[in-house]
């Protein structure tokens, strides 16, 4: 892709149609070639580039931070973006724990990103910088150690895990769930949260359709999982366990695919699709009758 985006800037350097390209846009795409930065430092095309759209790109090559630490055409990184961004090296934080150019990390977003290794956290549970992480945003980070939740149900640096964080978290396992189904310290998971998480095994649902430890399923919450069954819901298109289906999150839904909505174009059980909601939805799955790419049902 970035061989493409760069061929497109070469052929069309005013832009397709003549209307120019957008270097915004451009500086926050995926694909950008990074080497066409490190070549450009002053921009291209006429325009400078936006250090903040840089900063937000999740393919950040930190290499660029390393050879223009003031920053580039004049404007310093954004800290704020760079703190969350998963592009981030962490080894670049460690050498430069100040921060960046006299910009300061912002640990709440550095306690989100991803790239954070929990060893680190553990090296140094104070923060950084004088910054306290912040044990709400850690119990979301996909790198958080099950295993230290396990030996620490009480939080981390005098702080409470956050349920809601914790039962949202991506790296969640369902075996985890099983084996603390009363939650963590006195804390219940939360059913919108646990129902919404694709680590969710679909065939837990379909074994336990009353719910779980007592509690039934949040169908705003398992209506939005994009690990749903397409299948089971069109043959229940009622819901589960009495409770209907939420079709602005069935809309929203990032697996849902169009195949499923070509087959109930008035939307299931007597309720409409969310037309806003369907109106932005990706494409996704195969045309009936036509020969496309094959839908994953569930």
């Amino acid at each position: 892709m970035s061989r493409l985006l760069r061929y497109l800037l070469e052929a069309y350097p005013r832009g397709l149609n003549q209307q120019g390209w957008n270097l915004e846009a451009l500086a926050i795409n995926r694909s950008l070639p990074w080497d066409l930065v490190f070549d450009n430092p002053d921009g291209i095309l006429g325009q400078k580039w936006d250090t903040l759209f840089l900063s937000h790109n999740p393919s950040l090559d930190c290499d660029l931070l390393r050879q223009y630490p003031e920053g580039l055409c004049g404007e310093s990184w954004d800290t704020y973006f760079l703190s969350c961004n998963p592009g981030l090296s962490w080894d670049f934080v460690v050498n430069n724990p100040d921060g960046i150019n006299g910009e300061a990390w912002e640990v709440n977003r550095l306690s989100l990103n991803p790239a954070l290794p929990w060893d680190y956290v553990l090296q140094h549970p104070e923060g950084i910088n004088g910054q306290s992480w912040n044990t709400e945003l850690l119990s979301c980070n996909p790198s958080l150690s099950w295993d230290y939740v396990s030996q620490h149900p009480e939080g981390f640096n005098g702080e409470e895990w956050n349920m809601l964080q914790l039962s949202l978290n991506p790296s969640l396992s369902w075996d985890f769930v099983l084996q603390h189904p009363d939650g963590i310290n006195r804390q219940e998971w939360n059913m919108y949260a646990l129902s919404r998480n694709p680590t969710l095994p679909w065939d837990f649902v379909l074994q336990h359709l009353e719910g779980f430890n007592g509690k039934p399923w949040d169908m705003y919450g398992l209506s939005s999982n994009s690990s749903i069954c397409w299948d089971f819901v069109s043959q229940h298109p009622e819901g589960i366990n009495g409770q209907p289906w939420r079709m602005r999150e069935l809309s929203s839904n990032p697996s849902l695919p169009w195949r499923f909505v070509i087959l109930n174009p008035t939307g299931i059980n007597g309720e409409r699709w969310n037309s806003y909601e369907i109106s932005s939805l990706p494409y996704r799955g195969e045309v009936p009758g036509k020969r496309t790419k094959r839908a994953r049902d569930c």
